[in-house]
């Protein structure tokens, strides 16, 4: 678990009590985030996405509160993707952020990024910075008509 699991997940519910739904893409093994905001979000629609089905099995068996599908960020099924509040990702590699801005600006939703690390990743101008309990940050607040 990630020191800041518990400061991620309340900065999202904070924010986004009133989402009918929110994706986290890049689940992996690390599903702890998305069942926190659950818990504390119980009517809003949260899909985990990731490319690798065999994870996501393990998730649905694990957590069947979560909703899993299969999608590649670089090639995605924008479907999924529609009618979101928020997108968000913990610790994704660097190159999947500009395919995670590009969905995130075609369907108009928010996008938080945890980093791996403490540094500003390459390309992060549109996004803000926050500091939230341990929680560092990058927040990008779609533009709506």
């Amino acid at each position: 678990m990630l020191s800041d699991t518990y400061d991620i997940a309340s900065y999202i519910v904070a924010n986004y009590q009133k989402a009918s739904k929110i994706i986290e893409i890049g689940i992996g093994n690390l599903p702890l985030i998305a069942v926190e905001i659950k818990k504390r979000l119980p009517t809003t629609l949260l899909l985990v996405v990731d490319i690798n089905q065999a994870v996501l099995e393990d998730i649905a068996r694990k957590y069947p509160r979560l909703v899993t599908v299969v999608d590649d960020v670089f090639s995605p099924n924008i479907g999924v993707y529609q009618n979101v509040n928020l997108i968000y990702s913990i610790r994704p590699p660097a190159e999947m952020l500009p395919a995670m801005l590009k969905i995130a600006k075609e369907v108009k939703a928010d996008l938080i990024i945890r980093p791996i690390t403490d540094e500003q990743p390459y390309g992060f101008k549109e996004f803000k910075l926050v500091n939230y309990g341990m929680a560092v940050l990058y927040h990008y607040v779609a533009e709506r008509p």
